[in-house]
């Protein structure tokens, strides 16, 4: 991954909007691993997946770029400059420094 260019899509995130973001990357995983396990499991007449598999499929399917773009569709950046714009409007209202 291009990590300038991501570091250029995150102006305006703040440290919570980026902890978002990775949060819903690594869950896509997650959640395609739970859809796969049910499949399995329906397929199999309802038995447990040994856990073995479970732990080949995790080794299998890792977060990736396509994860991070999903995240960015559903992850917004939460004040962007405004913030650091009322408080330069406030410092140089109030003559603060």
């Amino acid at each position: 991954m291009d990590l300038s260019a991501l570091a250029d899509k995150m102006q305006g995130y703040s440290g919570s909007d980026v902890r978002l973001l990775c949060k819903e990357a690594a869950m896509r995983p997650v959640r395609r691993l739970v859809k796969r396990l049910e499949s399995i499991e329906a397929e199999s007449g309802g038995k447990a997946v040994p856990e073995e598999k479970v732990q080949a499929l995790i080794r299998e399917d890792t977060v990736n770029e396509e994860d991070l773009s999903g995240a960015w569709e559903n992850v917004k950046a939460s004040g962007g400059s405004q913030p650091l714009e009322r408080y330069e409007k406030w410092a140089r209202e109030c003559g603060s420094t």
